[in-house]
């Protein structure tokens, strides 16, 4: 889908936010509008006036505008004032740079941006006034964000948008309870007005909402609108999916050559699933991902024909490729687009706000992938995390129909560790280290096997708690969703040794410390966050050496999640065994505290340690 500077379409021009500690700039006024003047055809105008305490603040005072073959800039000024109101600089149109480049990417887009010059003292307040005309088409209104970022307040905003005769527009208010006021414009139009007085700054919070599950926000749509010569009807999900679907008709006919190419990689194939498997391995071996937005190319695919024969197009064009791959052998492919970042999507409302990606549904019996064909280091049966749980809209010939994709279990997304530990009297210790991770736990690992050795050993290393660390040998295996790796360690200062006693951590993989416990109560957003880490030490007991701690069994339970501990003497060695569970779920901001204290309790199992004494001490 057409998704360059999607977010600054939405604002017609955005802030860009700045680090999150504190409030740092104040957003004193900001009153925008939206005249649509026909069917295709608007004008969006804002002023917007800002004060900026700090530096942190800085780049929240910068300009950004998309625009694009259909949104061009016709007029701006701002203005910079110091703390006692006087204009230290004004800034023109030509001030602004103009770019048109985006690595791997052909577009019609471009933007104007004006970066934020430091200031001789803070604070200073800075002003833009700008507009923007649209012509050709309106698929979609900018949208109303009062708070573009964490650490900005506002004093008072407004938005308003004055319908065409036709009076064809829907809209939803998320996340606040803004004042509306509704009144008759010229020519019969309508005057819509959104307006919001004081909203403090928003924090970023730990384990907490995104910010768009946050922000106060109104999204605004027509119920309908025509483009290079067609109509789409936005009444419903199932009409919308007819546009998309008369976009991409007759768009799937694949050259001689990629024909033949797929009946050799697939007619032997003997599962339904291997031959999807084999399709696609095959689109990746004879294409790259580039995205590309010229004209209704934001939303017509490219027809499949120019993909096999350029060998590149964007997740649209690999997508229809790829349907059209495996239709040419028999098995079924659904034409499907998703948000990446929004879970859900509107369900009474369709709109372009939402929607940035193209993927594949193929639903064979018993058993439905979901593909992704703009990256193939994910497996072809695997769904990534900017898949599960997501809502979708399948494009069917006779419309579309919403779906949301299948979640793995919390269980499925499986981190394992197995080390066996072998202790030095220098405090020392030689590791022999396995880990097999799956699914969710593969995906933060996923591109290991594509860097250099050298930064496959930082990485790995990272993720193993101990001193001066160094590797002897790594050996590294991916098989679909799962990734698995076999260090031999060696660790300078691996424990320490102390009056005849061995102090020994219980776990290589501790639990760290929230960074913001004192924060505000709030809602505990773990969707997605669900995983299951199973853990085994081993120490060889050093000999003339005694376990001197009670190996009593520990337990942690929570609504979040479980901990579970047990430890024993066997053949020689101290085995501890952990196994954590963290349930994937949204819980109340009544169960914060707990959450607290649950994470709290985790990390104090994760700095205890087991006493090792000399024999006779």
């Amino acid at each position: 889908m057409k998704h360059t500077f999607k977010l600054l379409f939405m604002l017609g021009a955005i802030v860009l936010p700045s680090s999150m500690f504190a409030q740092s700039t104040t957003i004193l006024e900001s009153f925008a509008q939206f005249d649509c003047h026909s069917a295709n055809s608007g004008t969006f105008t804002k002023h917007i006036s800002m004060r900026i305490d700090n530096k942190r603040g800085l780049s929240d005072g910068n300009f950004v505008c998309a625009c694009s073959s259909h949104r061009d800039l016709k007029k701006f000024a701002g203005t910079v004032t110091d703390a006692n109101g006087k204009v230290v600089k004004k800034i023109k149109r030509s001030d602004l740079t103009r770019t048109e480049y985006s690595s791997s990417l052909a577009s019609d887009d471009y933007a104007f941006y004006y970066e934020a010059e430091v200031p001789a003292s803070y604070p200073i307040t800075i002003t833009y006034d700008w507009e923007v005309e649209y012509s050709h088409h309106l698929n979609a209104y900018p949208s109303f964000f009062p708070i573009p970022g964490y650490e900005i307040a506002v004093d008072t905003a407004s938005y308003t948008i004055i319908q065409r005769p036709e009076n064809t527009l829907t809209y939803r208010v998320l996340n606040f309870s803004p004042d509306i006021k509704v009144t008759e414009a010229d020519g019969n139009r309508r005057r819509i007005e959104f307006s919001i007085g004081h909203v403090s700054h928003m924090d970023k919070q730990a384990w907490g909402p995104s910010f768009s599950d946050r922000a106060p926000q109104v999204i605004l749509s027509p119920l309908s609108f025509d483009w290079n010569n067609t109509h789409c009807d936005m009444s419903d999900w199932h009409s919308f999916g007819s546009w998309i679907n008369e976009l991409n008709s007759g768009r799937q006919k694949l050259t001689p050559e990629v024909v033949s190419r797929l009946h050799q990689a697939t007619d032997t194939c003997t599962t339904l699933r291997s031959k999807v498997k084999a399709a696609r391995k095959l689109l990746g071996n004879m294409t790259r991902y580039v995205s590309i937005q010229l004209g209704i190319g934001g939303y017509q695919t490219a027809t499949a024909e120019d993909v096999c024969k350029n060998g590149i197009g964007d997740c649209k064009a690999l997508s229809n490729c790829f349907c059209a791959m495996l239709h040419e052998i028999g098995l079924p492919a659904v034409y499907t687009l998703i948000a990446l970042n929004d879970r859900h999507l509107i369900k009474d409302m369709p709109n372009f706000t939402q929607l940035n990606h193209v993927i594949v549904q193929v639903p064979l019996p018993g058993d439905t992938l979901w593909v992704e064909c703009t990256n193939d280091i994910y497996p072809t049966d695997y769904r990534h995390n900017g898949m599960c749980g997501h809502d979708v809209v399948l494009i069917h010939p006779t419309g579309g129909e919403l779906q949301t994709i299948p979640e793995y279990a919390d269980s499925l997304n499986l981190h394992q560790v197995f080390a066996d530990i072998e202790l030095s009297a220098d405090g020392s210790a030689h590791i022999s280290y396995r880990e097999s991770n799956l699914n969710s736990q593969f995906e933060t690992l996923c591109n290991l096997t594509r860097i250099p050795t050298k930064d496959q050993q930082k990485v790995l290393l990272n993720r193993i708690a101990c001193s001066n660390p160094t590797i002897n040998d790594m050996k590294i295996q991916s098989d679909g969703a799962c990734i698995d790796y076999k260090l031999d360690l060696h660790s300078g200062a691996f424990c320490k040794w102390s009056n005849n006693r061995i102090f020994l951590p219980l776990t290589l993989n501790p639990f760290y410390p929230l960074q913001n416990t004192k924060e505000e109560a709030h809602i505990i957003d773990l969707m997605g966050e669900g995983k299951l880490r199973e853990s085994t030490i081993r120490y060889r007991i050093p000999e003339g050496y005694t376990v001197d701690s009670k190996l009593d069994p520990l337990r942690i339970d929570s609504p979040f999640g479980s901990f579970t501990r047990h430890m024993l003497i066997e053949d020689g060695y101290l085995v501890i065994r952990d196994t954590y569970l963290m349930r994937s779920g949204i819980y109340p901001e009544d169960q914060f505290a707990e959450w607290i204290a649950f994470r709290k309790a985790l990390v104090d199992s994760s700095k205890k340690k087991v006493i090792l004494k000399a024999v006779g001490v």
